[in-house]
């Protein structure tokens, strides 16, 4: 529930999101080909959270905001761009970010 989705041309990769309260911090490429799921990396410091922002460059995609609770105080600012190419994360700083 709440996680996000990113269609990359070949492949959807969904990350993030929650179930049974855990807010969960990892996710997977399907390739719509051969109707197979991998795993993504798990090597980033962003923590579990849901209705966070997701976008597509055409490159990597963005993950930003989102919350680790039901409680709307506990918004996250801060993000990270997967790049499924490598399979690697980068941070990205948050230094004036809204």
């Amino acid at each position: 529930m709440a996680h996000s989705v990113v269609f990359i041309g070949h492949e959807v990769i969904v990350w993030g999101g929650g179930r049974a309260n855990t807010w969960l911090n990892d996710g997977a490429r399907y390739n719509v080909s051969t109707d197979t799921w991998t795993p993504i990396s798990a090597n980033h410091n962003l923590a579990g959270r849901w209705w966070h922002a997701a976008v597509w460059t055409g490159k990597e995609m963005i993950v930003w905001g989102g919350r680790g609770t039901f409680f709307p105080q506990q918004h996250y600012g801060d993000g990270a761009r997967y790049n499924p190419a490598t399979d690697t994360w980068t941070p990205m700083s948050s230094e004036g970010a809204p």
